[in-house]
């Protein structure tokens, strides 16, 4: 990964949560990776050249692993064919064809483990917070992990916890807004979720200076670039 980053090349890496019989242990060690890389690309380069992409198993028919857990998959709805479509209705006769023929809309059955709210965007989140505030918040990041005993799941649990609602908008903002202000307007979320875990736990604490100096520098810096556009308009 060194090499590959510091020549500038660009890279996709995907991962996987939700397996049949994975142990927090294991979601754990995926998040470290991540953070790990993400660490990695900060030190040797000054570009954006590593995505990342965190998908939730999704079981698909006719595969191994859909066959040797098909009678424990629960029904789920659409929700895991695009984002945040949680509260389309689903008409009587849809949602009676797709109870009537699991094996064909297998997509729309899972594990009840992998249903709740948190594990079905957990992978959103970590793609906002590791591809986008991690360029511009990085020593937030890096002290929130630390006063965490550097456990990154739990972390984002307790965010979950704390601010369901600002959680989950980050990642459907994050995935569905594309206007000039978007950096804008994530960061001063972002900084509004932090500041409310801060505000909720003493352990924070220490990462409060910090996440002023890094949020200021990105208000300035948009200050900055709003000019330069506005100038060449």
């Amino acid at each position: 990964m060194q090499f590959i980053i510091s020549e500038g090349t660009n890279c996709i890496l995907s991962f996987i949560y939700g397996y049949p019989f994975e142990e927090e242990e294991d979601l754990e060690a995926t998040l470290q990776t991540i953070f790990r890389i993400k660490q990695l690309e900060r030190k040797v380069s000054d570009k954006r050249t590593v995505t990342i992409q965190l998908h939730r198993l999704t079981f698909l028919p006719e595969t191994d692993i859909a066959e040797l857990q098909y009678d424990k998959l629960e029904y789920e709805g659409i929700n895991t064919m695009s984002y945040f479509d949680e509260n389309v209705v689903i008409p009587d006769e849809i949602k009676e064809l797709i109870q009537n023929n699991k094996r064909g809309f297998l997509n729309c059955y899972n594990l009840k483990e992998n249903m709740s709210s948190f594990r079905i965007h957990l992978g959103d989140f970590v793609c906002f917070l590791f591809d986008e505030m991690y360029y511009i918040y990085p020593l937030t990041i890096d002290k929130l992990i630390e006063a965490n005993e550097f456990k990154i799941h739990s972390l984002l649990e307790e965010l979950f916890a704390i601010e369901e609602e600002c959680f989950l908008e980050l990642c459907r903002f994050h995935n569905l807004y594309f206007g000039s202000d978007k950096e804008l307007i994530m960061c001063e979320v972002f900084y509004d979720l932090i500041s409310s875990l801060i505000n909720n736990n003493n352990r924070y604490i220490a990462v409060s200076p910090v996440l002023d100096k890094e949020h200021l520098g990105a208000m300035k810096n948009y200050d900055y670039k709003t000019s330069i556009q506005n100038d060449t308009r």
